[in-house]
């Protein structure tokens, strides 16, 4: 299949039976499937897997099923600033992989159309997206760069949580920017994110200020990350808090 349309496209993918699967496990049964592993570009053998009080579904179509989506408790999108991605790929299949130039070129410009069609849409079915942005574009000028990109981190949320007192946190105790813009849309809100020095250190005690009970949500010592990785993390431990909350 992928060799006559795209991975993109629901088409080239057994959407029926991924929603299959993850139901199953939301339902208390136990699942065989395999998945697709991206250093040998083959499937695995399937294998058994069983349920779990948390299920995480992934994947370029995760929200596309109908069926499978009104299930979720929590919808995320992770989106990136097209140069940045752009880059990213390039950087990673020339330098790194030595495949030719206009071949990634190609790749990317075929795949650009498939992606606006049937993976970006999706972006309206979440509760929140998270969308990568570098913070200094001029980086992305040398694809032979391979130092760390400073990233700036955009956030649209369609449901409550304390926002403000997030912001707030994040300025006085991380010296990380974070800004509030009002949007269009009553009912949703934008985030705007920069900073390097916000370390797993600082996720910790950020999330037990702004959830206090989070030893009810987490049953293990939670591996917290730097730079946006954390903080996305904190909004989505936010928003795990608020359902839970809301179905006490």
């Amino acid at each position: 299949m992928w060799k006559t349309i795209t991975h993109l496209d629901p088409r080239a993918n057994d959407l029926n039976a991924f929603a299959g699967d993850c139901l199953a496990l939301v339902e208390g049964k136990h699942i065989r499937c395999r998945h697709y592993d991206h250093k040998t570009g083959r499937f695995t053998r399937r294998e058994v897997h069983w349920t779990n009080d948390v299920v995480l579904v992934s994947g370029l179509h995760a929200l596309y099923p109908d069926n499978l989506r009104v299930r979720m408790d929590l919808r995320i999108f992770l989106d990136m600033d097209e140069d940045l991605r752009r880059f990213l790929k390039i950087r990673r299949d020339v330098v790194v992989r030595g495949h030719a130039l206009e071949t990634v070129q190609s790749s990317i410009d075929h795949r650009r159309a498939d992606f606006e069609r049937f993976v970006q849409p999706q972006i309206e079915q979440a509760d929140v997206v998270f969308s990568l942005q570098a913070a200094a574009p001029e980086y992305l000028r040398d694809i032979a760069y391979e130092g760390t990109i400073p990233l700036r981190l955009k956030i649209r949320l369609r449901t409550v949580i304390r926002s403000d007192q997030l912001v707030r946190v994040l300025t006085a105790l991380c010296r990380i920017q974070a800004d509030i813009v009002p949007t269009s849309a009553k009912s949703s809100i934008e985030m705007y994110i920069e900073g390097d020095e916000f370390h797993p250190e600082d996720a910790q005690t950020v999330a037990r200020l702004l959830v206090p009970h989070i030893d009810e949500l987490l049953d293990v010592e939670p591996k917290w990350q730097s730079g946006m990785t954390g903080v996305m993390q904190i909004v989505v431990l936010m928003l795990i808090a608020e359902r839970a909350k809301n179905r006490a």
